[in-house]
């Protein structure tokens, strides 16, 4: 019952970890006594997360043949579905325990899990850390069928969902594996871009939005833990490739981790062929959860569809673009996603030039103008007037700032993309550094003057040393204030632009 729940899910918060792992371990019946977990359990009292505190997959290895570890996926299962089957998965009890039984759990319990939780229910778990990993292994077995009626459940709830840390991880897994894109721009990406600038000035939603539409899933857009949960459950499989990912490797999923070491695995591992070659005719049927649709013309449809989702996002970064260069929080890796997404470039090039433009004039700013003073406003308008106040004290260069210089450089060493003519690093050089090279040496600036001396725009390249040069001859410079790859630019750079391109790709490894 629903108030009997709340009683649980009150005493869950009030516990220590060690007494939080001992009522999830009541829920994979009294067979986890008989293998040392309650040994486990206080050798790791003070941290629920150490190497030895028992998890699901650990018990199972442990488990003395097939037939005990289908007993406890049984009991563990017939404890928790009346509490799925009434709807009761607000706790965060309920949410680890899909975390750790979704991986391992049988194909026909896998089916009736997602057939249940895929729909308005899976929007109350997205918030925690176990229920965002929860979720993606829901929406990444889910039929299209399934994915559609999620899709129109998160109607009105999309902004909400991408503002979250856990929801933004959600919302790319869903992107990455929905390929109705269609249904993905009229009932998801509609209120994104209604709310463009909040989007883009949102840490977690501009990486959910850098994830899902720009490029495939890495650790520097949802993080290296949501990579790799993406990598078991599917997800960055449809998001590279999108074909019909391996079914071997997805049946071995529901295997658990501690399969590989057992030797008495004869009916595990026959369940699992069975399980694979009906995933596979389902497949071939287009029942199957896994995605039919290119991950590249995905997003390519996804930027260049109906209502231009690039040419959105790219707007408001390019308004927002001083914010997002001096962040020190990462929210500049939108950036950073938007001039190398190969997907952008052929979906929206305008929008992309826009951007490319935009971050040359922020460079060659040195005075806080109205832009920066309306860009304040718009991100900080919840914050209050004293607030922005701060923030225009605090204003200054991207040459001098700590954060701004060194995201400059990054995106000065990514490789140019085909059709972006002029370079951006040709922006910027044409814009902010040419003919004051002698000011951007010094301090932070001297990084964005190295990244150009080794840009793989060989005209940048020969023309920044060559200015180097000169600054240093002139005693404008020191001869090591400005260094590509350990040399000093002045001198090896310029004597030999031809090595730009190889100093370049030293750099970018």
């Amino acid at each position: 019952q629903q108030w009997r729940a709340g009683v649980v899910d009150h005493l869950y918060h009030l516990v220590s970890a060690k007494r939080r792992r001992f009522m999830l371990l009541e829920l994979y019946g009294k067979e986890f006594t008989l293998f040392g977990a309650e040994d486990n359990v206080g050798a790791a009292a003070a941290d629920a997360d150490a190497e030895r505190a028992p998890t699901l997959p650990r018990l199972l290895a442990k488990a003395s043949g097939a037939d005990a570890r289908r007993e406890i996926l049984r009991r563990t299962y017939d404890a928790m579905w009346p509490c799925i089957e009434k709807g009761l998965v607000d706790s965060p009890l309920v949410h680890k325990w899909l975390a750790e039984f979704l991986p391992v759990c049988l194909p026909g319990q896998m089916e009736e899990l997602v057939e249940a939780l895929c729909g308005p229910v899976l929007l109350r778990m997205m918030h925690t850390k176990d229920g965002a990993a929860a979720c993606s292994w829901i929406v990444s077995r889910a039929t299209p069928k399934q994915r559609k009626a999620l899709a129109k459940a998160c109607k009105g709830h999309v902004a909400k969902i991408a503002s979250n840390e856990h929801g933004a991880i959600v919302m790319a897994a869903f992107l990455s594996v929905l390929d109705d894109t269609a249904l993905a721009n009229k009932a998801l990406l509609g209120e994104l871009r209604a709310g463009a600038d909040d989007v883009v000035c949102s840490r977690a939603a501009g990486r959910m939005v850098a994830a899902a539409a720009l490029a495939p899933p890495s650790a520097t857009s949802v993080g290296a833990e949501a990579v790799a949960m993406f990598e078991a459950c599917g997800v960055l499989i449809s998001a590279t490739q999108g074909e019909n990912a391996d079914a071997d490797a997805d049946a071995g999923e529901l295997a658990g981790d501690g399969d590989d070491d057992s030797d008495d695995d004869g009916d595990i591992a026959a369940e699992i062929a069975e399980a694979a070659r009906a995933k596979k005719a389902a497949a071939k049927a287009g029942t199957s959860g896994v995605s039919k649709k290119a991950g590249e013309r995905r997003r390519q449809e996804l930027l260049g569809g109906s209502g231009q989702l690039g040419a959105t996002v790219c707007a408001a970064a390019a308004r927002n673009v001083g914010k997002l260069m001096r962040d020190s929080k990462g929210a500049g890796e939108l950036l950073v996603a938007l001039v190398t997404s190969t997907s952008l470039a052929q979906a929206c090039p305008e929008g992309l030039a826009e951007v490319c433009e935009a971050i040359a004039e922020e460079a060659a700013r040195e005075e806080a103008g109205e832009a920066e003073a309306g860009g304040e406003t718009e991100r900080d308008k919840s914050d209050g007037d004293e607030g922005e106040d701060e923030d225009e004290e605090e204003w200054e260069p991207v040459r001098t700032h700590f954060s701004g210089s060194r995201l400059l450089r990054r995106l000065l060493q990514a490789s140019p993309l085909e059709g972006l003519s002029p370079s951006l690093a040709a922006r910027v050089w044409q814009r902010a550094v040419s003919g004051k090279v002698s000011i951007w040496g010094k301090d932070h600036g001297a990084k964005v003057v190295a990244a150009l001396c080794a840009s793989v725009d060989a005209d940048v390249a020969k023309a920044a040393a060559q200015e180097v040069k000169a600054a240093v001859k002139a005693g404008e410079l020191a001869k090591d204030a400005v260094r590509v790859g350990g040399k000093r630019a002045a001198v090896e750079v310029a004597d030999a632009p031809k090595s730009a391109s190889k100093t370049s790709k030293r750099l970018r490894k």
